[in-house]
């Protein structure tokens, strides 16, 4: 009978034990994986920010370049009044 119990006692212990270290091994995945989304945020974040630059960029040089457009237009309105009174 004792030695069952002792064989129990034993059994039990390296249960427990397996337990706890399949436990810690999940925690430190967990930590990892927490760690890496942490990663992925402050990425995604300054990706956000130079994609807002760009867009600006490009708004910019869209209105820049439709005042260019606009302004041709005028010179060349202006340039065929001139030739009508010459």
């Amino acid at each position: 009978m004792t030695k069952k119990l002792n064989l129990m006692k034993i059994t039990s212990r390296k249960v427990r034990d397996i337990k706890e270290g399949n436990i810690n091994i999940v925690l430190k995945q967990n930590q990892r994986l927490l760690e890496e989304c942490n990663e992925l945020r402050t990425e995604n974040h300054a990706y956000d920010r130079e994609i807002g630059r760009a867009e600006f960029m490009i708004e910019d040089i869209s209105k820049q370049e439709q005042n260019y457009r606009a302004m041709r237009a005028e010179e060349s309105n202006f340039g065929r009044l001139q030739k009508r009174f010459i």
